[in-house]
């Protein structure tokens, strides 16, 4: 499993156009894991939390289903500084579906992440720490398809750019953000 997941980082270091791959989570034993049963958003969950420093901050917490007993996500706390910063959403197969991220620790998610068939299919980011999402990017067959993007902040996308075969083929711009579309560029 080591060999593989190697493998896949490299690919994608070696290729940023490359979707990202669906993250290998560590199996880790139930045993070592404190286990209760309490509502989680408005609903009847089991809660497993490992707390490895016994700080009394859980570094990882899985919540299942109360009825199905099926997995629904995985959170973790990467940098060990009490806050849950990366959550992992399943389906009912057992697979990720999605993640959320807080990659700059400010305690706020700014990376949302979709996966599909092993690897990510849309990436949204909120890249000034306002809150809000700002960067979306879109893959298909595992390859960058296209990026759209709100750069004044108003909740409306005002650049985008389309790519085919690896490589940006046309870029639009609404560049005196009267929300249509005023320059583009050809590659």
């Amino acid at each position: 499993i080591q060999k593989e997941r190697n493998r896949r980082v490299a690919l994608e270091q070696a290729d940023p156009l490359s979707a990202p791959p669906v993250p290998y989570l560590r199996d880790i034993p139930d045993s070592i894991f404190d286990s209760e049963e309490r509502l989680v958003e408005g609903t009847n969950k089991v809660v497993k939390s490992l707390d490895a420093d016994r700080d009394g901050r859980p570094e990882m917490e899985k919540i299942y289903d109360n009825a199905s007993g099926n997995l629904d996500r995985v959170s973790q706390d990467t940098n060990y500084d009490g806050l849950m910063d990366t959550q992992f959403e399943y389906n009912a197969a057992g697979e990720i579906v999605a993640t959320v991220e807080d990659t700059d620790q400010d305690g706020a998610p700014d990376r949302w992440i979709a996966f599909e068939g092993g690897r990510g299919t849309r990436v949204e980011v909120d890249r000034n720490n306002d809150g809000t999402r700002d960067g979306f990017l879109s893959y298909s067959e595992g390859i960058l398809a296209s990026e759209e993007y709100d750069d004044d902040g108003d909740g409306v996308i005002n650049r985008s750019v389309d790519y085919a075969n690896k490589s940006r083929s046309v870029e639009r711009e609404d560049r005196d953000g009267n929300g249509k579309v005023d320059f583009w560029t050809y590659y």
